[in-house]
């Protein structure tokens, strides 16, 4: 399982240490069951710090989305924890998401279920944590349902168990930053322009260690702006392999020129992150 403190990228925050005593296992609260959806807040520990998690459910061909959901829109999941007591920061993380299609068009989430680990920030290690979430997020199939649901959980110190199963496993499948990359996991080669000229065009290159069958690439702007979904180009030695973005025009080719591209990398053998500019 990857350090705490470098899946975060550097949090300086004071963390919660938790001495699991034996048998001791993970927290949850109740599940909120909706007619597309369940869903709960847990905490476990894992490499002696508590971690948060909210797992969403849903009933077999229904999905729901990332922080960017993608060419044919939808609503990204949003998780407030303003009134959760004795602790400084909350920081929810995303595992690597899939490329969805249907009849509206692509879209970037997951299907039937999701957990989410939320990396805390702790005032006080000696008392309790009071975690409170207010949670607004959508599920699709043929129609799309925006769904809302509320959790509280109270994690006394010292009692919480380890992250095992399906909460390790989503905490695995947090993409790395490009400096803490694994052996596995995949890594950007170049970010450039194709053409200045209609039909403008970024194409973006990268490597998937063990092969790049059902490697795919995705893209965030900056605020205000938008790359649409790169579509995997023919061919590539194995291992590299290229996704072309075509851009809207000209002019929005010139608004996204100099700004930081941040870009998620799904392989099969890891996933990581990287930012890039193009000129």
């Amino acid at each position: 399982m990857p350090q705490f403190v470098r899946l975060f990228f550097g949090l300086a925050a004071v963390w919660l240490g938790f001495a699991a005593g034996a048998g001791a296992q993970s927290v949850a609260s109740p599940w909120v069951d909706q007619e597309r959806a369940q869903t709960r807040l847990l905490a476990a520990e894992a490499d002696g710090r508590m971690v948060g998690f909210v797992e969403i459910k849903m009933p077999e061909g229904w999905k729901t989305y990332w922080r960017n959901p993608g060419d044919a829109g939808g609503l990204p999941p949003s998780f407030d924890f303003s009134k959760s007591e004795n602790i400084a920061d909350a920081r929810v993380l995303y595992p690597a998401p899939k490329r969805l299609s249907d009849r509206a068009g692509e879209t970037i989430g997951y299907e039937e279920r999701v957990i989410f680990p939320v990396a805390f920030a702790i005032t006080a290690k000696d008392k309790p944590v009071q975690l409170r979430v207010a949670m607004h997020f959508g599920v699709c199939r043929e129609i799309c349902v925006p769904l809302e649901a509320t959790h509280e959980l109270t994690v006394p110190p010292g009692i919480v168990g380890p992250a095992d199963g399906a909460l390790a496993e989503a905490l695995a499948h947090i993409p790395r930053s490009m400096s803490e990359a694994k052996p596995g996991d995949p890594t950007v080669v170049r970010a450039q322009v194709e053409s200045y000229e209609e039909p403008a065009q970024i194409s973006f290159s990268a490597t998937f260690p063990g092969g790049a069958k059902d490697a795919d690439l995705f893209v965030e702007a900056p605020e205000g702006l938008y790359v649409p979904m790169p579509k995997r180009r023919a061919g590539g030695d194995g291992e590299t392999v290229t996704f072309d973005a075509a851009i809207s025009s000209p002019a929005e080719l010139k608004q996204l020129l100099g700004k930081p591209l941040k870009i998620t990398l799904v392989g099969s053998a890891g996933q990581s992150e990287a930012v890039v500019t193009v000129e």
